[in-house]
């Protein structure tokens, strides 16, 4: 996409520059904008998932409520 100034630059970039967020000037985000932002860091999946409390519980929350993730076609 071309921008003002004559350089290309891509047409969505997120805050930092890491995700798909629209860009946001720092002074204008929202704590909508905070929170999302903070999942486009690979570093933050990787900590949830080495967590072997959080995963687990997940996962038995899910194996003993399996009625609860039925699909109903």
């Amino acid at each position: 996409m071309e921008v003002e100034g004559g350089t290309d630059a891509p047409a969505t970039a997120a805050v930092n520059g890491t995700g798909p967020a629209p860009d946001v000037p720092v002074d204008e985000m929202t704590s909508k904008d905070y929170y999302f932002d903070s999942y486009a860091h690979f570093g933050i999946h990787e900590e949830m998932l080495k967590d072997e409390v959080r995963t687990m519980t997940y996962r038995n929350s899910m194996y003993y409520n399996k009625h609860l993730f039925r699909v109903s076609l």
